[in-house]
């Protein structure tokens, strides 16, 4: 699986446990017992979720295309770019090319 495509689906399902979460703690009480663990866990969840939010809608994603740019560009001759006898045919600096 792509990774891009596998951290908009972690995203969204921070995204859904948070509002399942705030939805839960809207409808129902917390025992004073379980409150300290309960505020730990919808923390965590915060901060997943502005992870993603964060990713998607940042700067991350945009120095993630760069970085691709970037390394398509290096691994990628520009077109009509000879090779190192010339084309096919003309002398290059090594002798003449092709039979």
């Amino acid at each position: 699986m792509d990774k891009g495509k596998m951290a908009g689906i972690l995203s969204v399902m921070a995204l859904l446990g948070f509002m399942g979460a705030f939805a839960f703690l809207l409808t129902n009480t917390i025992p004073e017992d379980n409150k300290d663990l309960v505020n730990i866990a919808l923390m965590a969840l915060v901060g997943f979720t502005g992870t993603g939010i964060g990713f998607f809608l940042g700067s991350s994603e945009g120095s993630q295309k760069k970085d691709e740019t970037i390394k398509d560009l290096a691994t990628t001759p520009p077109a009509g770019t000879p090779g190192p006898t010339g084309p096919q045919g003309e002398e290059g600096p090594r002798g003449p090319a092709g039979p």
